[in-house]
């Protein structure tokens, strides 16, 4: 992908990068490296061999490396094959596919399904 053609608020934290700390002016988080951090934005995106550690609040999330920490996904959460996700998780909507992992204190939290502010 050009990045003229990346959506207008992307942060991308490549693989072999460590980022660590908090991260509130995004609306997308790409994570191919290593992140430990709190994190609010609209969308987070972990890609194979990406790992993120922390706390996340996001509209939607798509996993495909690892997520450990706390998680609430306003929207849908997909866990894809090779994705890993544990911790205290909270979502309106889930998708997980064959093979994919989710483990910890997880379920779907009333207050996302009705639509009020979790924070």
């Amino acid at each position: 992908m050009s990045p003229d053609a990346r959506p207008e608020g992307t942060l991308i934290v490549g693989n072999g990068i460590f980022v660590k700390g908090e991260i509130e002016s995004c609306q997308t988080l790409v994570v191919e490296g290593r992140v430990e951090a709190s994190l609010t934005a609209d969308h987070l995106k972990v890609r194979s061999g990406g790992v993120f550690r922390g706390r996340a609040v996001v509209e939607t999330a798509n996993i495909t490396g690892d997520f450990d920490g706390d998680l609430t996904v306003r929207g849908l959460l997909t866990i894809e094959a090779s994705g890993r996700v544990s911790g205290t998780i909270r979502y309106a909507e889930i998708m997980i596919k064959t093979g994919g992992q989710i483990r910890g204190d997880i379920g779907v939290g009333p207050a996302l399904v009705a639509g009020e502010d979790v924070a």
